[in-house]
């Protein structure tokens, strides 16, 4: 082969080189400003939602509010005042923290009912400041009512002489919860063998001390052996065993 004749087939290659790379620089500059015209239609572009607030421009706050029902929730759109009646508004129970909370003048505290599954009172004849809950042999862990439990209380008369000591046996002692409206269905669909509506029994003994009882106590491996300090300063023991049993 010639050489002019190899120097226009190189001359030919080049070309053709020189073609293929000016298509694709075409081309590629086409996707750019393709490119560039998309992003600039999709930033002239604004979302509306079609269940958009149309008063966005004002606020309501309803914190305070528990519930609004629909002629309340117009009169809040048209700017128009609420009657509240204040009658149908609940108290919220609270509890009282001691230390924390401080009553107002004339304000007394109530225990809830709904917050003792079991909740009965009494009344000593003198202050009994301490108190023991004496073992059984009824078992552990109950949970079925009528229940029964023993006690020991220590009491600070008057006089020296006017102290006792109480043994005391609680029986049928009946669930005085009271469940509140939310708990009301619940409890209907299930059956409670355990509600017996009972009067609780009373039996106690009680037994001389002289000095009143600062501190009782009963020994646990043995609930009728019963240890007294007294506010003259003297430690007693009793074994009451026979009577507790």
């Amino acid at each position: 082969m010639s050489n002019k004749k190899r120097d226009k087939n190189q001359r030919n290659t080049n070309e053709s080189i020189d073609q293929i790379k000016s298509t694709k620089q075409v081309k590629l500059d086409e996707s750019i400003e393709i490119i560039s015209n998309n992003n600039e239609i999709i930033d002239s572009l604004e979302y509306e939602d079609p269940f958009g607030d149309d008063y966005e421009d004002e606020h309501i706050e309803f914190d305070e509010i528990e519930y609004i029902d629909e002629e309340d929730r117009k009169s809040i759109e048209n700017n128009e005042e609420i009657e509240v009646d204040e009658a149908n508004i609940s108290t919220i129970k609270q509890v009282w923290r001691p230390g924390i909370d401080q009553l107002a003048e004339g304000e007394e505290l109530e225990h809830d009912p709904s917050a003792y599954i079991m909740y009965h009172s009494l009344k000593s004849e003198w202050p009994c400041l301490s108190f023991d809950i004496l073992k059984d042999n009824l078992g552990e862990g109950r949970h079925r009512f009528p229940m029964t439990m023993f006690a020991v209380t220590g009491s600070q008369a008057d006089k020296s002489d006017n102290n006792k000591i109480t043994l005391l046996k609680l029986s049928d002692l009946s669930k005085t919860h009271i469940a509140d409206s939310d708990d009301e269905n619940d409890s209907d669909e299930e059956e409670d063998d355990d509600d017996v509506d009972t009067d609780p029994t009373l039996e106690h003994v009680n037994i001389p001390h002289y000095g009143g009882i600062n501190r009782i106590r009963s020994m646990p491996q043995s609930p009728g052996i019963i240890a007294t300090m007294a506010d003259n300063g003297s430690a007693h023991i009793f074994d009451i065993q026979s009577t507790y049993l």
